[in-house]
């Protein structure tokens, strides 16, 4: 899964951001050779018009959200947030002893399959209930967050793995 910050850098409502590293095809690499008939954003652009969505997922287990960050209990989900108050109030890319318990996705439509809690079993664990290998198209972001919790982990997985299709 691409970070926030990167779907940010790169793409803001289909306009690619000059040296990002990312193709309107979505191929990273060079961006020097894309067509200059594309129009160019700016960063501080991107950071605004990227809407975000979140979820606490606990700073440990079980536990809530915060630690310098917005609070928030387990399972709580907030949308529509733009990409700079995702990193300044979120912070989903803290670890270690400054982790917030917060896990972001960039907005829009995704695709979501069932690679189970252990090997060879479905998904669910509080989650949509699954079968190894089936997927589901059309997710919203707000819905990965709130009923498949692919970013879950430890005894709170649920097997579930998701990522961004669309914006």
């Amino acid at each position: 899964m691409r970070s926030i910050v990167s779907i940010a850098s790169a793409v803001v409502a289909g306009w690619v951001i000059a040296g990002c590293g990312v193709a309107p095809d979505g191929s990273t690499g060079s961006t020097d050779s894309v067509e200059s008939a594309e129009p160019v954003a700016e960063v501080s652009e991107a950071l605004v018009a990227v809407a975000n969505s979140c979820v606490c997922i606990g700073i440990n287990e079980g536990g809530g959200c915060g630690n310098g960050a917005i609070g928030g209990a387990n399972g709580q989900v907030h949308t529509g947030i733009n990409t700079a108050s995702v990193l300044a109030n979120y912070g989903p890319d803290r670890t270690g002893a400054t982790r917030t318990g917060w896990a972001c996705r960039t907005a829009g439509t995704n695709r979501c399959v069932c690679i189970g809690i252990n090997e060879g079993g479905g998904c669910g664990n509080g989650a949509i209930g699954g079968n190894n290998g089936q997927v589901k198209t059309g997710v919203t972001t707000a819905s990965v967050l709130a009923n498949y919790g692919p970013d879950r982990t430890g005894a709170t997985r649920t097997g579930w793995k998701c990522r961004l299709d669309s914006i």
